[in-house]
C-alpha cells in the first residue's frame, strides 16, 4: 500500500501513499513503539501489526514492516566498526491481502492448517480459527485451555527463532509443524 522513508528521530524524507504519515505517526505515537538504538544495531527487521480500524478486527490487520538503516562508524584505534541506526525504510501492506495470496494458497488439505503469530504471541491469522486472530498466548482463558492444555510450544517458537516439532490441539490429529521467523 504505501512505502516510506523516516531518520532515527522519525522524521519523514519520502513517503507514498496517502495515508501512510498518519498511520506512521499513529504507530510512533503508541507507548508500547519504541525504537531503541541497541535493537536496531542489526540487520534484524521489526514488523507490527494493527488493526486497520480500531473499533472493528473484522476490517483486518495491517502490518508495518521496518528495515533499519545502520551506518558502520569506525572505532578509533580499532579495525572494527560499530553500527549506528540511521533510519528506516519501510513499508504498509494490508495483511489479510498478504495471506490470501501467499498463506492460503499453501493449505492443500482440509486438515492442514496455517497459522501467524507474532513476537509478543499475538495470533495474526489462523486459516481455520479467524475467531481467535489478535489473541495473545499470554492471556489465555478457559476457551484457550479448553483446546491448548499449554502454549508452551507457542512460547519455545518465540524465544527458539526457527526449528520444527509435533504438536497436538484437542479435537484433532497430531500435527507436524516447522517455523521460521519473518
Amino acid at each position: 500500500k504505501s512505502i516510506f522513508v523516516v531518520n532515527h528521530d522519525k522524521n519523514y524524507f519520502y513517503s507514498s501513499g496517502a495515508s501512510v504519515s498518519d498511520t506512521i505517526r499513529s504507530v510512533f505515537s503508541k507507548q508500547s513503539v519504541v525504537f531503541n538504538q541497541d535493537k536496531f544495531e542489526s540487520d534484524k527487521w521489526f514488523t507490527y501489526t494493527y488493526l486497520l480500524d480500531d473499533a472493528n478486527i473484522e476490517k483486518g490487520l495491517g502490518i508495518i514492516l521496518f528495515v533499519p538503516i545502520n551506518k558502520n562508524i569506525p572505532i578509533p584505534g580499532m579495525s572494527k566498526s560499530k553500527k549506528k541506526l540511521v533510519g528506516f525504510v519501510g513499508f504498509i501492506t494490508d495483511l489479510n491481502q498478504l495471506t490470501t495470496e501467499y498463506i492460503e494458497p499453501v493449505n492443500l488439505m482440509d486438515s492442514w492448517s496455517s497459522w501467524i503469530m507474532d513476537g509478543d504471541g499475538r495470533l495474526l491469522y489462523h486459516s481455520n480459527h479467524p475467531e481467535m486472530i489478535y489473541r495473545e498466548i499470554s492471556t489465555n482463558n478457559a476457551e484457550c485451555i479448553y483446546c491448548h492444555k499449554t502454549f508452551d510450544l507457542e512460547n519455545s517458537i518465540i524465544k527458539s527463532g526457527s526449528g520444527s516439532g509435533v504438536y497436538s490441539v484437542r479435537g484433532e490429529p497430531t500435527k507436524i509443524m516447522s517455523f521460521v521467523p519473518i
